[in-house]
């Protein structure tokens, strides 16, 4: 056994031990290893990122690649510093026939949401969907387009591709990251439930072992809680 000092805190604890009685910090989250964070990943934090994304997944263009990064900025501008997006695409919205569409606009899924923008001359347009209100994703195929239709609560919209491999790349891009969306919440919210009581049982070896007052243990344990 060594005695460490708490990075955090700068308390002198045990290498051997789960948590800082200091801090409360698991020691596993003071001393984790740094990763380098995923090229795809960092690279969709901006425009010029997103649009590359969509040119090497085969996620949609528009007619001008100076339009596509307008429509795209505005993605990029929206996004809170918490905010991941899980994948990006580009195409015509509310598409029903070669005259009769919204142009195109940029899509987004983020771990919080579904975006929908578009950079007009004059204004822009800029929605979002709660990801609990996507109901289903489908793909529509023929011999010269492909179609991938988003039915939500309050609205269903269709997406015009190119072609039928961009759409196919594009449904398939969607359902992985609605998937990872869901995973996303539900695992957040299991571990934040397994280190609270992994805090709490280890608070209580302290207290057991006398290495805090119960005084020490009781203020520790309604930080835990949030008290």
């Amino acid at each position: 056994m060594a005695i460490i000092k708490c990075p955090k805190c700068g308390r002198q604890i045990s290498d051997k031990g789960s948590i800082c009685p200091g801090c409360m910090t698991p020691l596993s989250d003071l001393f984790a290893k740094k990763t380098a964070p995923q090229l795809a990943q960092k690279s969709l934090t901006t425009a010029a990122g997103m649009y590359e994304y969509c040119k090497l997944n085969n996620l949609g263009c528009g007619t001008s690649k100076s339009w596509d990064l307008k429509h795209l900025q505005l993605i990029a501008d929206a996004l809170s510093p918490d905010e991941k997006v899980l994948t990006v695409f580009l195409g015509l919205h509310n598409y029903t026939s070669p005259s009769q569409h919204d142009m195109t606009f940029a899509y987004a899924i983020t771990n919080k949401r579904f975006i929908l923008a578009q950079k007009k001359m004059i204004g822009s347009v800029f929605q979002t969907i709660s990801l609990d209100n996507v109901n289903d994703v489908t793909l529509n195929k023929s011999f010269l387009k492909g179609i991938v239709t988003v039915d939500t609560i309050k609205e269903t919209f269709n997406v015009k591709t190119a072609n039928t491999k961009s759409a196919e790349c594009m449904y398939n891009a969607i359902h992985s990251a609605l998937e990872k969306a869901k995973g996303s919440a539900s695992g957040s919210s299991n571990a934040t439930q397994g280190n609270m009581t992994a805090q709490l049982s280890e608070l209580k070896n302290l207290l057991n072992a006398g290495l805090i007052t119960a005084r020490d243990y009781e203020a520790k344990k309604k930080q835990i809680l949030g008290l």
